[in-house]
């Protein structure tokens, strides 16, 4: 059961907003379901939201590594994700593509509860019983967009499966510009890897 006010969202639901919103990058010509997902753009073309720049948002939301500024159209990343410093840190950079996604995630359920909130401040206070089930939806949005089911399944079957696991899990982290620990998950959740593993 969901905490009053945030709607329940099974992943078949999810999944199939996230479809919708990869089918229409690709009508515009900026995805092609060969490639990582584009979220910069999607977020700036399809959403008209502006990805704002790293800042330090633990001053006032201590944990926070990203933003949803609602009645400014923009995303904050939190400096400490800032991979522009150090570009080989692919960790950075994977954990910013996915706090991106993490945010679009809340401006496209949501927005209700921002605007009743009347700023970020609902979505990082441990004491409401709501921010679980609205951090966790976020997640699973990005999980969503940032690797299409489709796209994950032709990816691992190109793979060379001879070669070690790790190897495997590596081309995919690299390939999908996420971490090896989102990617893991998203592997077992698929059935693609052992659950031991």
């Amino acid at each position: 059961m969901m905490a009053k006010g945030v709607s329940f969202r099974s992943h078949e639901v999810i999944e199939r907003k996230v479809d919708i919103i990869l089918q229409k990058a690709k009508g515009k010509g900026f995805y092609n379901f060969d490639s990582a997902t584009p979220i910069d753009l999607i977020i700036e073309k399809l959403f008209r939201l502006k990805i704002g720049g790293f800042v330090n948002l633990n001053k006032d939301f201590s944990g926070a590594l990203g933003a949803l500024d609602l009645n400014n159209g923009v995303v904050w990343i939190d400096e400490s994700l800032d991979h522009t410093v150090n570009p080989s840190d692919f960790t950075r950079e994977a954990r910013c593509n996915f706090t991106i996604a993490h945010e679009l995630g809340h401006y496209v359920f949501h927005r209700p509860q921002y605007k009743e909130a009347k700023n970020s401040a609902l979505f990082h206070d441990g004491s409401d019983p709501r921010t679980k089930a609205l951090e966790t939806q976020a997640n699973m949005f990005a999980s969503y967009i940032l690797m299409p089911r489709a796209v994950m399944m032709k990816k691992w079957e190109e793979i060379d499966q001879s070669c070690p696991i790790d190897s495997a899990i590596r081309e995919m982290t690299r390939f999908f510009k996420v971490s090896r620990e989102t990617m893991t998950y998203k592997l077992k959740f698929l059935g693609l890897l052992d659950p031991s593993y």
